[in-house]
This record gives C-alpha cells, sequence and structure tokens, in this order.
C-alpha cells in the first residue's frame, strides 16, 4: 500500500510541477505569431560588418574596371596574380614548401595591415575624443 501511495504522489507532483511548461500563453495583439526575435549578438553584427568590409575591399582589388561587376577576365587576372605570389621562384609551379613559405608572407603582410589600421583608428578615436573636450 506503501508504495502505491507513493508512486501516486510522484506521478501528481510531476504533473502539477510540469503543466506550466507546457501552457501556452495567448498571443500578444502586436505579436500575433509570436515575440520577435532577440537582437543579433554583437558578435555576429561584427562579424557581418567585417564580412561586409571584405566583400567591399575584394571588390575594389578585383573589379579593375570599376563595373560593379566583376567578368571572367578580371577574375583570372587576380587569381593568375595570386599564383604568381605564390610561385616565388618563379618556375611557374608551386610546391608545398611555396605554398607555406607563400602563406607565411601574406599572413605577415596582413599583419602589418591590421596593425597599420588599428594605429589609425586609435588616432581618429584620439582626434574625436579631444575635439569633444
Amino acid at each position: 500500500m506503501k508504495k502505491s501511495n507513493l508512486v501516486s504522489l510522484l506521478a501528481g507532483l510531476s504533473i502539477a510541477l510540469t503543466g506550466p511548461v507546457f501552457a501556452q500563453e495567448a498571443p500578444d495583439a502586436d505579436f500575433p505569431d509570436g515575440p520577435p526575435p532577440p537582437p543579433p549578438h554583437h558578435g555576429m553584427k561584427h562579424h557581418k560588418m567585417k564580412r561586409d568590409r571584405m566583400h567591399e575591399y575584394m571588390m575594389k582589388k578585383i573589379d579593375t574596371n570599376e563595373d560593379g561587376q566583376i567578368d571572367l577576365s578580371e577574375y583570372l587576372a587576380n587569381a593568375e596574380q595570386r599564383f604568381k605570389n605564390m610561385d616565388l621562384n618563379g618556375d611557374g609551379y608551386v610546391t608545398r614548401e611555396e605554398q607555406k613559405e607563400a602563406g607565411k608572407i601574406m599572413r605577415e603582410k596582413h599583419r602589418e595591415m591590421r596593425e597599420k589600421m588599428r594605429a589609425e583608428r586609435k588616432a581618429a578615436r584620439q582626434a574625436a575624443e579631444s575635439d569633444s573636450e
């Protein structure tokens, strides 16, 4: 008898405690389809902005006739230049060693560009702060 009372008590508690989880609220008049999605995480917004800047940079770099489109000849010219940058000895082939070394060179150039951009942003912030004072 005690065992059946315990089972009944546990079953009743589980129903009582989980009932509110399954209850649905009436739709809000302003949002009949449910609440709007939360705003994007700051990191997501930053990533999108960074990606957009990269796309803009690549368009400017590859779109040599500046018509707002990249045609096949522009794309292939960019690919050929990238190949030449990796073919460090100029023999028309890229070895694994050249690929690794070209990657190091490219990363170093990117690091220098990032440092330059950070310095420019810092100088602009400091100028803006001194102007506001």
